[in-house]
């Protein structure tokens, strides 16, 4: 069956800088991969902004909105399973996380 590893398991990025998430996975025969962001299906939100490359094992986002904060779920399927695993993505704007400490 699948076996699968995402990295990074979180991350934080500020808006627009670029945010990439792989997922490593291994079985025989070779699992499909899908991704899923809070539980929906992302090939949906495909866009210029929002790419999967290197056959679905990775997904970009390239300028970073607030709104991508989430989790990012990969899952790989064969004939012999599902195997699954989650990536945070945080975007946060780093002068307000700052001043929050600023009492």
């Amino acid at each position: 069956p699948p076996v699968i590893r995402v990295y990074p398991e979180s991350q934080a990025r500020e808006p627009g800088v670029t945010a990439s998430l792989r997922c490593h996975a291994e079985g025989i025969p070779s699992p499909q991969l899908s991704w899923l962001k809070n539980g929906i299906d992302i090939k949906t939100k495909l866009s210029k902004q929002l790419t999967l490359q290197a056959n679905g094992s990775e997904v970009h986002i390239s300028n970073v909105h607030f709104e991508d904060t989430g989790a990012y779920t990969c899952i790989a399927k064969n004939e012999a399973g599902v195997d699954e695993d989650i990536s945070s993505l945080f975007v946060e704007d780093s002068a307000r996380k700052t001043c929050m400490y600023c009492l």
